[in-house]
C-alpha cells in the first residue's frame, strides 16, 4: 500500500483536522494570543497529525505486508481467512468475521468435493472389478473352446469386440477393459 492510498483513504478526516486547525488558529487569534504562541500551537498541531498518520500507515503496511506474504506461501488459497491476524479494533473485526466465514465455507466446499471425488473413483473401481469378473470367465470359457469355433464367435461378436470397438470418450470401463491382456483367440480378429 502507498502512503497516498492510505491518505486517500483518510481523506475526510484530515480535512475535518484541518479545518479544526484553521478554527483553533482564528479563535486563539480572536482571544489575543500572541504570534510565537499561536503559531507555535499551529504547528505542533500539525505535527501530531503528521506523526499519528505517518504511524498508523507504517503500522498498516506492516500488517499488509505479512499478510501478503502468507497469501504468497500458501498453496491453497482459500486458506488464507484461516491465517489471518487478529483483528484490533471493531472496522476489522468485522472483515474478519465475514473472512473467516468465507474461508471455512470454501474449506467445507473443497473437503465436499474431495470426498465425492474418492466416492466416485471406489464407485468405477468396483464397478470395473464387477464387469472384469464375468469377461474373464467368458474370455477362459472362449480360449479353452478350441473345439468351438461358434461358441468363440458368438462372444466375440456380442460381448468382447464391443467393448473393444467402444468410441465413447471417457468411458473408463472400456479404456481399462483395453488395457486387459487378450486372450489368443481376440488377437485374430481386432486390431488394437
Amino acid at each position: 500500500m502507498r502512503l497516498c492510498d492510505y491518505l486517500a483513504g483518510k481523506a475526510t478526516v484530515l480535512c475535518a483536522v484541518g479545518i479544526a486547525i484553521i478554527l483553533w488558529g482564528v479563535f486563539a487569534h480572536l482571544c489575543g494570543a500572541n504570534a510565537v504562541l499561536l503559531w507555535g500551537s499551529e504547528a505542533f498541531f500539525v505535527a501530531v497529525v503528521i506523526v499519528r498518520y505517518a504511524v498508523g500507515y507504517a503500522v498498516v503496511n506492516n500488517r499488509l505486508k505479512r499478510l501478503q506474504k502468507s497469501r504468497d506461501e500458501l498453496d491453497k488459497k482459500y486458506l488464507l481467512g484461516e491465517l489471518l491476524p487478529k483483528p484490533h479494533d471493531s472496522v476489522e473485526r468485522e472483515y474478519y468475521d465475514v473472512m473467516s466465514t468465507v474461508s471455512r465455507a470454501a474449506i467445507g466446499e473443497a473437503e465436499k468435493a474431495e470426498r465425492e471425488k474418492e466416492e466416485y473413483c471406489e464407485f468405477v473401481e468396483q464397478w470395473i472389478h464387477e464387469l472384469k469378473t464375468p469377461l474373464t470367465a467368458c474370455s477362459l470359457n472362449a480360449t479353452t473352446a478350441g473345439t468351438r469355433p461358434r461358441l468363440n464367435a458368438s462372444l466375440n461378436a456380442r460381448i468382447i469386440l464391443p467393448i473393444l470397438r467402444c468410441t465413447t470418450r471417457g468411458c473408463a470401463v472400456c479404456k481399462t477393459i483395453r488395457l486387459l491382456p487378450l486372450p489368443t483367440f481376440a488377437k485374430r480378429w481386432t486390431k488394437r
